[in-house]
């Protein structure tokens, strides 16, 4: 079963909150959710956060393989603020309830 966007979303977001304010390897977060969503799902999602502000993603090149570059991804300011709910909700992002 395939979840909505926008859930996805709050996932990564909520992920990249337990990180903050530590960058995450994309991969890494792709390790962590490979299971429940497609590679291509996830940074498709990470790319629209970034595009939001509400994360950032920086491009590095990899320190041992010659033309590949690492991609690390970072919760903003603005991210945790939708988190705690201290700026108005995006409809484009389910943020989850933490119980």
């Amino acid at each position: 079963m395939k979840i909505k966007p926008n859930m996805l979303r709050g996932k990564l977001l909520s992920l990249m909150n337990q990180m903050y304010p530590t960058p995450i390897n994309e991969m890494d977060i792709v390790g962590i959710l490979y299971q429940y969503h497609s590679v291509d799902d996830i940074k498709r999602e990470l790319q629209y956060l970034a595009d939001k502000e509400y994360c950032t993603r920086t491009e590095l090149p990899h320190p041992y393989k010659v033309g590949e570059k690492i991609v690390t991804c970072k919760l903003t300011a603005r991210g945790l603020d939708l988190l705690n709910g201290d700026i108005p909700t995006d409809p484009g992002i389910v943020v989850p309830v933490e119980e």
